[in-house]
């Protein structure tokens, strides 16, 4: 099981079974209470921690969305959720100040289109980098080209307060 917040935390029941010769999924994703029952009824291929009272997932059909503590599906979102199967994408994917990620693409062929998005599922502005990292105290440390990747800062709205030139970075922390 993943940490509580909100009172609930996500776990994980059911046996393996392998998806294809590169992928196995460890049974379904569901959240639970305190006591270890499940908090309501849903099981997810992928959720997140509760952040600002919204958790991600990926529904069994493959469908993202956003759910409150309740289960309710608060936002619902089209497109691919695959890029947020991992912590880093989880994390990006959760709301942090007000503010989550999302890709805006759908397709067969698949080139993500980054936004970010406000607690209503509006898209506040799109986004040209490869990777976005949540905001922490007003920022955002965003990942920028293609073979040689570069790191920065954007505020809020989306525009560079530090430009992609850095070889590595870290995310803001007190001050």
């Amino acid at each position: 099981a993943h940490e509580f917040s909100g009172g609930l935390a996500v776990g994980r029941v059911g046996k393996p079974r392998r998806l294809d010769a590169a992928t196995v999924e460890v049974g379904v994703a569901m959240f639970i209470d305190t006591t270890g029952k499940p908090a309501f009824d849903g099981e997810f291929r992928v959720a997140s921690s509760f952040s600002e009272g919204l958790a991600f997932v990926q529904r069994l059909d493959e469908s993202p969305a956003y759910i409150d503590t309740t289960g309710k599906v608060v936002i619902e979102r089209r497109g691919w959720a695959h890029q947020f199967t991992d912590p880093i994408g989880l994390e990006s994917a959760s709301f942090h100040e007000g503010l989550a990620l999302t890709d805006t693409k759908t397709g067969f062929v698949h080139v993500p289109a980054w936004a970010l998005m406000d607690a209503t599922g509006a898209i506040v502005a799109p986004l040209p980098y490869a990777r976005t990292f949540p905001f922490t105290e007003g920022l955002a440390m965003v990942m920028a080209g293609k073979l040689k990747m570069r790191y920065g800062f954007i505020d809020k709205t989306g525009k560079p307060v530090v430009e992609p030139k850095f070889k590595s970075a870290w995310p803001f922390s007190q001050g």
